[in-house]
């Protein structure tokens, strides 16, 4: 498949796998949202982006009929930082990797209310995720994807601080990004 001039190595195990977490996260959502206390629509919006990221990544590709094993880091070539920096697919390849977690992130900063805890799930991820593909045929893993998913998955951090922080100031009882609308300040008695 191709998007944006990059070859995106999406396979029918993609849709598979993409089917099978969304009926995975059907009946996880409601008491994983019990139990941690977050809303159940932003639970289930959470893992149901968190099935979508696995499938899209970390299943076979294409040509999952050749298996050979491929560093992150290109070894013997003349310049590895060009190696680093270009091995991701071009413009539009950085960008798809960019965009990949973003929204992922995103969601979980809102459902979870809380930064730190998803700046670091959003550098843990693609650390994760790309050397994993190199045990799965038809990927690749690539330094310069990973680092494009830190950033997606870092803005998309950012972007979920910043609707907290919008949702919080635009709450005319003062409730704060930890309360929900309801959950305002009492007033003394």
């Amino acid at each position: 498949m191709t998007v944006f001039g990059t070859h995106v190595p999406i396979s029918s195990w993609t849709l598979v796998a993409l089917v099978a977490g969304c009926l995975l996260s059907l009946p996880l959502a409601k008491p994983l949202a019990e139990r941690t206390g977050w809303g159940r629509n932003a639970t289930l919006t959470t893992l149901m982006l968190l099935a979508a990221s696995l499938a899209i990544t970390l299943t076979p590709g294409e040509d999952s009929g050749v298996y050979e094993f491929h560093p992150c880091l290109s070894i013997g070539t003349t310049d590895p930082i060009d190696g680093l920096l270009h091995s991701g697919g071009g413009l539009g390849g950085t960008l798809l990797n960019a965009l990949l977690l973003l929204p992922l992130t995103c969601a979980a900063t809102l459902a979870t209310r809380r930064v730190l805890p998803m700046l670091l799930f959003a550098f843990l991820l693609p650390a994760l995720i790309e050397p994993m593909q190199t045990l799965i045929p038809g990927r690749y893993c690539s330094l310069s994807d990973q680092a494009a998913n830190t950033v997606g998955a870092a803005l998309g951090v950012a972007l979920g601080y910043l609707l907290l922080r919008r949702a919080s100031r635009s709450g005319s009882d003062g409730a704060t990004p930890e309360q929900s609308p309801g959950q305002g300040r009492r007033e003394a008695r």
